[in-house]
């Protein structure tokens, strides 16, 4: 069987190695789970309920996340002064680029197009940013194991020092 190729070579790594292949598919795993969550937020909350938040969705996300889950419905962002919404959006830094953003919100809200968002909705937009910031948590902790774990294998040093390969691209190698 050698003979004719029928017969594949048995690799059998270290237990180091097969460690971090099973961390690094993990990883892809989330990464998938991660990128699966973020269309739900698109396609089923946003292109129904607020379809104007689509083109901000992507500049200071941590303030757009909040304000889909805090407040879905676009009615109510344009019931509310801007302070309020402001404020109940608002993360833990305050900087004018995210005032201005934040400010956009607000005024595509009052001149949306979208449906009026119920209660499932709104408990949906909460449920999904939840998953979402844990799957990311998730994420950055998992790649400290990996990093730690990168960093007992001997040959991990000698990669990080080829130009173009940093500690991502060492792991999978």
């Amino acid at each position: 069987l050698i003979a004719q190729g029928k017969c594949q070579f048995y690799d059998y790594p270290s237990e180091s190695i097969r460690d971090l292949r099973e961390l690094l598919s993990l990883k892809k795993r989330f990464k998938k789970e991660e990128q699966g969550l973020k269309a739900r937020i698109r396609n089923n909350l946003l292109a129904l309920y607020f379809p104007e938040m689509d083109q901000y969705i992507n500049t200071c996300q941590r303030d757009s996340l909040s304000v889909i889950g805090n407040c879905c419905d676009p009615l109510i962002i344009a019931e509310m002064e801007y302070d309020t919404f402001y404020n109940t959006v608002v993360c833990a830094r305050r900087t004018q680029k995210q005032e201005e953003h934040l400010y956009r919100i607000w005024q595509s809200a009052k001149g949306s197009i979208g449906c009026n968002a119920g209660v499932a909705a709104i408990y949906e937009g909460t449920v999904l940013i939840k998953q979402l910031l844990d799957i990311r948590a998730a994420i950055q902790e998992l790649d400290k194991v990996i990093l730690n774990l990168c960093s007992g294998i001997e040959e991990y040093p000698y990669l990080l020092s080829i130009p173009g390969i940093g500690p991502d691209t060492a792991s999978k190698i």
